[in-house]
């Protein structure tokens, strides 16, 4: 069992039990616990439908592969307690008298366009990880030491940005002047600058490749965090960074969403916490939506009821928590 499990796993699985517990005392309280029963009949139902549906169409690839929760009875006490909450904003959610959207649905729609438009973000993330990835344990004290690196890398990242953009303005203004540019150091390009550091200072890790054999897909590989090096949607970014729903909900983070919507490009941003470690990303093209969604097509209005309900509900779950007192 030591060998399975570790500290850093424990303390997830308590802390996703506490989540359960707060949320379910809270909803209770509120008086917006739906009943039990008609909740698992409705899943046996699913379970029963999904059954003819293939490996990618049943619960348990949902539940483990898909939204990455650590068991199917997990995902459904989480499925559970969501639908409560749901239910208890859903008038909240609905479109108004006159037929309008409600504003915090407007303000969320470009949130749900950019993922489901298939907007695209090209990105270099550097990991400050909690996590010794060759060896596959955890790092004894590793999220302090990774936050203090992550901090401390981000500082050096300020710092030569600065200085190279003087330079660059120093340059402009000797252009202007007509006089001959000669600086004391000669800085690189923040790109060529940033290409090594990432090189030198990123924990993304790729296993050795084979002698021989069958090589691992392209796709596969993290390369220090540049991964392929072209514009990715956001779920796929997301699985790059090694993020899920589950992960989302466990610490009321969403790493990828700092970098794929509020990262300007050209702009360095973080460091933002990961489920093993810190990011710290550099945006370098940003694809608007291949498509454009209609919020008035019932299919999208659902769509962004849904995403931001479970935003709402990550929300609420984290908040009964930090009401709550828990111990152990």
């Amino acid at each position: 069992m030591k060998a399975a499990f570790d500290s850093q796993d424990v303390y997830e699985a308590k802390m996703f039990l506490a989540l359960m517990a707060a949320t379910q005392d809270r909803l209770e309280a509120e008086g917006n616990l739906q009943p039990l029963e008609p909740f698992m009949e409705k899943l046996a139902e699913q379970k029963a439908a999904s059954a003819n549906a293939g490996t990618f169409g049943s619960i348990g690839f949902i539940a483990t592969a898909a939204y990455r929760f650590p068991s199917v009875e997990s995902f459904q006490d989480y499925s559970y307690l969501f639908e409560s909450f749901e239910e208890s904003i859903k008038d909240r959610l609905q479109l108004l008298p006159d037929g309008s959207v409600p504003q915090e649905l407007v303000e969320h729609y470009e949130t749900v366009q950019g993922i489901i438009g298939i907007a695209r973000v090209r990105a270099e993330t550097l990991l400050v990880s909690a996590f010794d990835d060759p060896n596959n344990e955890w790092i004894d004290g590793g999220w302090q030491k990774a936050y203090d690196r992550a901090i401390a890398l981000r500082a050096e990242i300020d710092d030569y940005s600065q200085r190279y953009e003087a330079q660059e303005a120093a340059r402009a203004e000797a252009a202007a002047n007509g006089e001959e540019f000669q600086p004391e150091e000669l800085l690189q390009p923040f790109d060529v600058w940033w290409s090594r550091f990432l090189d030198l200072n990123s924990d993304f890790w790729d296993a050795p490749l084979p002698a021989s054999g069958k090589m691992p897909p392209a796709n596969t590989m993290r390369d220090k965090g540049r991964f392929q090096g072209v514009p990715t949607t956001r779920n796929d970014m997301k699985n790059q960074l090694g993020e899920s729903v589950y992960t989302h909900f466990l610490w009321d983070t969403a790493a990828v969403d700092e970098i794929f919507f509020n990262v300007p490009v050209g702009a360095v941003g973080g460091p933002f916490r990961g489920p093993k470690g810190y990011f710290i990303s550099y945006v370098k093209e940003r694809v608007p939506p291949s498509k454009r969604l209609n919020l008035k097509d019932e299919r999208t209005l659902e769509a962004v009821q849904d995403d931001y309900a479970q935003l709402l509900f990550r929300r609420y779950a984290h908040e009964a928590l930090n009401q709550a007192e828990v111990s152990g």
